[in-house]
């Protein structure tokens, strides 16, 4: 063991003191390591809601166009996507599920959108989602074509 006096000798020297400085240093790029994956993490997240709106809009857009088969691929599309990336119990999902639901009934693919439908609602039921009205009216407009 060292005495006093040899341990403030020992604290003086340059090794000591390299060897705090080296330590800092690595204490400051773990630091910003860890700063810079969090910065990251927080910019790219979002990049698969952004892709599933992207999607979404674009199918609009080729509803609007009356090109209604390829509008269900982009549906299609924008729903694996949420699925896969944001979780089968999010809401873009549900969401994403009733577009496609919308789609499928103007292809007059009813028993599809039915399908899809019973898929949204049990997701609804499950996440305990407030509003279920819409749901309910597009499976009304589905049973009534």
């Amino acid at each position: 063991m060292l005495s006093p006096p040899e341990l403030q000798a020992f604290a003086a020297s340059k090794l000591t003191h390299g060897y705090l400085k080296r330590t800092n240093n690595k204490a400051y790029c773990m630091v910003g390591g860890a700063v810079v994956l969090v910065l990251l993490h927080w910019r790219l997240a979002p990049l698969p809601l952004w892709r599933v709106r992207r999607l979404i809009r674009a199918s609009h857009a080729l509803c609007d166009g009356k090109d209604y088969d390829s509008a269900l691929v982009t549906a299609r599309a924008a729903r694996r996507v949420a699925r896969d990336w944001l979780g089968a119990a999010s809401a873009t999902h549900r969401r994403t599920l009733l577009h496609l639901a919308t789609i499928q009934a103007c292809v007059r693919a009813h028993d599809e959108a039915l399908a899809t439908l019973d898929e949204a609602d049990a997701l609804a039921a499950a996440g305990g989602a407030p509003v279920r009205v819409p749901l309910l009216w597009l499976r009304a407009d589905v049973l009534e074509a």
